[in-house]
């Protein structure tokens, strides 16, 4: 799940819709673009069919493409 804001992620817990989806499985990206999000699962899926592993590698920042909450704050600033 991705959000197309610029600034800001998703946050599956605030509703109970993403709640629903977070117990049927759907794998939150934080605040990478939709794109990105896309590119990295395909990578991922061509290097395993661990649904934990798959979850993991998606939500491991590995080339910038999450970023820091701290450094994002300070952006903002």
């Amino acid at each position: 799940m991705t959000s197309q804001c610029i600034y800001g992620e998703v946050n599956m817990h605030v509703y109970s819709t993403g709640r629903k989806l977070l117990t049927a499985g759907v794998i939150s990206a934080g605040d990478m673009l939709p794109e990105t999000a896309f590119v990295k699962l395909i990578w991922t899926l061509g290097q395993t069919d661990d649904l934990n592993e798959v979850k993991s590698v998606m939500q491991t920042n590995i080339a910038g493409e999450i970023q820091d909450k701290l450094s994002l704050k300070f952006f903002l600033i």
